[in-house]
């Protein structure tokens, strides 16, 4: 499904209209449901390991999800990216191309920014200190244009079990969105993602009749599974230059609502 690219049209590439993602919806929603199931009991705590150990079994789930999911044009790891020869704060788990300059260093590698498609954080718990500091601290060392930002977290900080929670530590900060990811799956509570950052969306977002810039997708607990999902579509639009347009809702929700105020 992700094999033809687009066409080039005056001298840039123009995004392949992909028409032909499976019909039957339940398929892939079982399929999801399942894999996200998995990576939410890989997330569960293992009594006895240290807390440098256990982040690293929920790094390599995260990176086990993605490795099985995105298309097989790209590679995906833990690594460095290098831009402009200096590299970044070490990344969880990156999605780049197999092409450019790949540098191993042990297990994992330093990626020339150009083959950079995602860069993952992946945490344990999601807290307002680590969302607006060294979340936000290393999406701020990439230059424009960036790859996609995506954290996954097993829970909110406090087991919160509202999405917009996180609208209030941004809020309470007054803090900029331009180093806020462009998309956050808490496997437990559900999605957000920041308006006009997803191509995969682009469709939706034009038929909303409000401006918020916080969007949460996917309804809560029934359909926490799409975020996930959602980021594999998004790596595959942009790896393979597809332009879903409302094809991709045949498949995954159309759950897209603003997070609301937080009120105590």
């Amino acid at each position: 499904m992700f094999s033809r690219r687009g066409e080039e049209v005056g001298g840039r590439r123009e995004p392949f209209a992909a028409a032909n993602i499976p019909a039957d919806r339940s398929v892939v929603q079982a399929h999801f449901q399942r894999a996200v199931s998995i990576l939410r009991a890989k997330f569960a705590d293992v009594p006895g390991l240290n807390p440098a150990g256990k982040g690293s079994l929920k790094e390599a789930a995260v990176e086990e999800f993605f490795g099985e999911h995105v298309p097989g044009s790209l590679s995906v790891g833990q690594g460095y990216v290098l831009f402009a020869g200096t590299p970044s704060s070490q990344q969880d788990v990156v999605v780049f191309e197999n092409r450019g300059l790949v540098l191993p260093i042990g297990p994992i590698r330093m990626v020339v920014s150009d083959s950079v498609v995602a860069c993952v954080e992946v945490k344990s718990t999601l807290t307002k200190e680590g969302l607006l500091g060294s979340i936000a601290d290393s999406i701020r060392r990439f230059p424009h244009p960036r790859p996609l930002m995506v954290v996954v977290a097993g829970r909110l900080e406090d087991h919160g079990k509202y999405r917009r929670i996180v609208r209030k530590w941004v809020e309470d900060e007054g803090q900029s969105l331009d180093d806020f990811p462009d998309l956050i799956t808490v496997l437990d509570v559900g999605t957000i993602v920041c308006r006009g950052r997803l191509r995969s969306l682009k469709a939706r977002e034009k038929q909303l009749e409000f401006d918020d810039e916080l969007l949460k997708y996917g309804a809560f607990e029934s359909e926490i599974w799409s975020g996930p999902a959602l980021a594999v579509f998004e790596i595959a639009a942009r790896a393979e230059n597809v332009d879903w347009g409302d094809h991709l809702f045949q498949v995954l929700p159309e759950t897209l609502t603003k997070v609301e105020r937080y009120s105590a």
